[in-house]
């Protein structure tokens, strides 16, 4: 099972990201007095942050969010196996230095040095870290996917002037686009390509696959 979560780079520019759903947004608590965790608690951990769309909301940003992704990040190398220990790093890596981009902007969306300040972040880095956790999620652990926001596709349906499998598609892929904040509809995220598509070419009148 393979996707591609529209990472913290959709305003980060990466990290919406994806969507591969969860059953179980639980979240372990990780290693206790030396005790080998659970391959289980690893694959929910896992699939609860790479699927988490608050993660990717810029509106969150801020010195306290910042300091529980770390948190959980550092619970995640713990607990992750060896072959993929290193993209929790980068994550890691690179959401810190997210944080001291934005610390020094107040944490300010509107400043205008915003997108000047994520320069410095690896974005490419962000996604291909968080394609190759999906794509272990995804070979090795045992996750039922929630059922469609039947309401969300509507929405998107309506909002893009698409068909229900196109519109199914998009969100599995970005989530609820029809009703994201103004301010995540970034130039990034309107041209990034999607379904054999891009939202900026359906707002285009852009004839949509199949169509």
């Amino acid at each position: 099972m393979q996707t591609h979560k529209h990472a913290l780079v959709a305003v980060l520019v990466a990290l919406s990201t994806l969507v591969m759903a969860c059953a179980d947004n639980s979240k372990p608590t990780g290693d206790i007095a030396g005790e080998e965790i659970p391959a289980q608690s690893f694959c929910d951990m896992a699939n609860d942050f790479v699927t988490d769309q608050s993660v990717t909301n810029a509106a969150n940003f801020s010195a306290e969010f910042f300091s529980d992704v770390d948190e959980r990040l550092v619970s995640l190398i713990d607990a992750a196996p060896a072959d993929i220990k290193q993209y929790f790093g980068t994550l890691q890596t690179e959401f810190a230095a997210t944080n001291k981009a934005l610390a020094e902007l107040e944490y300010d969306l509107a400043d205008p040095g915003f997108l000047i300040a994520l320069q410095n972040v690896d974005d490419d880095a962000m996604l291909a870290a968080t394609e190759a956790i999906e794509d272990h999620v995804g070979a090795e652990c045992s996750i039922e996917p929630d059922p469609i926001d039947a309401g969300q596709v509507d929405d998107i349906m309506e909002a893009f002037s698409i068909n229900r499998q196109l519109a199914e598609c998009i969100h599995q892929e970005l989530g609820d686009v029809a009703n994201i904040s103004p301010e995540l509809l970034t130039p990034e995220l309107l041209t990034q390509p999607v379904c054999e598509t891009s939202l900026y070419a359906l707002l285009s009148g852009s004839p949509a696959p199949g169509g």
